[in-house]
């Protein structure tokens, strides 16, 4: 999937020709970039982490029908609001907690317009097999955590699809560890119960218990 340019976001109506950095940027000058709002800054950054970011919203969401325009929010969220970063060093930290915020922020705005996510391919990058099997029980899954709270979905994911371990969910969550232990748990027992309806997901969900 292609994705806009980040440019676009970031350069004025009127496009100049400006020379690409064609060496990598350590940190700090990237972010100097970025807040002097240079273009370069703004295509390098899609450059390194477009496919991280690709990676971690279809991990959020599934093969939902907006991931497009919610990958280009992220984008716009790190050009607009990278003077919050208060360290250089923690870049790559604070871009996964932008996009973990904007991505609760989507699921925030659809609590009260629940639908059912559509699936397509499923990318290279979510590491799954690609079988019949593990596509039906993905469309199931977040079938299920479309209907869960936004936290507790979110939260869900951070755990037991992208590994995090509880010190980094908390983090990430602005959370303490003893909050964030809690919502998991919630998570799980919430997950479990509406998957406990579903005759293959039921299947699996000796799995996660043991998780």
């Amino acid at each position: 999937m292609i994705f806009a340019i980040l440019g676009s976001v970031a350069a004025p109506s009127t496009r100049k020709v400006v020379p690409l950095k064609k060496e990598r940027s350590d940190n700090a000058s990237l972010v100097a970039g970025l807040r002097a709002m240079e273009h370069w800054a703004a295509e390098e950054v899609y450059d390194r982490f477009s496919g991280f970011i690709h990676a971690r919203v279809w991990k959020m969401l599934g093969a939902d029908q907006d991931h497009d325009e919610v990958v280009h929010e992220v984008f716009i969220n790190i050009v607009t609001s990278i003077r919050k970063l208060k360290e250089d060093d923690a870049l790559v930290e604070w871009i996964r907690a932008v996009t973990y915020n904007t991505v609760l922020r989507e699921l925030r705005s659809r609590r009260y317009k629940r639908r059912q996510i559509p699936m397509a391919v499923i990318p290279d990058e979510v590491e799954c097999r690609g079988d019949f099997m593990a596509s039906v029980l993905l469309g199931r899954a977040f079938s299920v955590l479309s209907e869960m709270d936004p936290e507790e979905h979110s939260v869900f994911v951070l755990r037991f699809v992208e590994g995090y371990s509880l010190e980094e969910v908390a983090q990430l969550c602005s959370c303490s560890l003893a909050t964030a232990k809690r919502r998991i748990r919630s998570a799980r027992e919430e997950f479990s119960a509406r998957a406990g309806k579903d005759p293959v997901l039921s299947s699996r969900l000796e799995e996660l218990s043991n998780a």
